[in-house]
């Protein structure tokens, strides 16, 4: 639906702070919160909350640090209005969800890691599956010849409760390029 006034724009907050930093590591935290409209009706809105994390640890190599271990979770939750008060289909749905992903360097370009993640939701119509709960597991190997350039492999195992979906295997390749005169972490 077409924004017309600023109240219906889509208002993002982010906090996110050095918690520590020392010479064989740091955490990184973070607060997010995202409100805005949804296409579900004239007045219908989606709102968002989450926090994060993220662990690494390194080990010196020839005077350079290079990362060795690289812990990152998170957690969210979502408030989702379907249809427009006093619809007859007006529904609020809420979903919760989490995941926790851990990067083991190889090397300075090779990493392998695992990734854990559950979601799961409540409101509307029960037993739908994108509202179940569902979780996932992976396997991750991750190439990156130059900071600017990345490759992702990721097996998936995704498992439901709803018989007709039930567990499934699914390949992720993912090819990152960076381009500009900066490049972040």
């Amino acid at each position: 639906r077409r924004a017309r006034e600023p109240g219906e724009w889509l208002h993002l907050a982010r906090w996110e702070s050095s918690a520590f930093s020392g010479e064989h590591g740091e955490v990184e935290i973070g607060l997010s919160l995202i409100r805005g409209p949804n296409a579900s009706g004239r007045t219908t809105r989606t709102s968002v909350v989450g926090a994060d994390f993220l662990l690494r640890a390194w080990r010196r190599e020839e005077g350079d640090a290079k990362h060795a271990l690289t812990w990152h979770g998170e957690w969210l939750a979502r408030r989702y209005e379907a249809g427009d008060p006093g619809a007859l289909a007006r529904e609020v749905l809420r979903d919760k969800g989490w995941s926790s992903q851990w990067l083991y360097g190889l090397d300075s370009r090779l990493s392998l890691g695992f990734r854990l993640e559950g979601a799961g939701g409540g409101g509307g119509n029960f037993g739908d599956p994108e509202r179940d709960a569902r979780r996932r597991a992976a396997l991750i190997v991750l190439w990156q010849p130059r900071e600017d350039l990345g490759l992702r492999v990721q097996l998936n195992r995704v498992s439901t409760p709803q018989p007709e979906f039930g567990r499934a295997r699914i390949l992720l390749v993912q090819l990152r390029w960076q381009f500009g005169t900066g490049h972040e972490r």
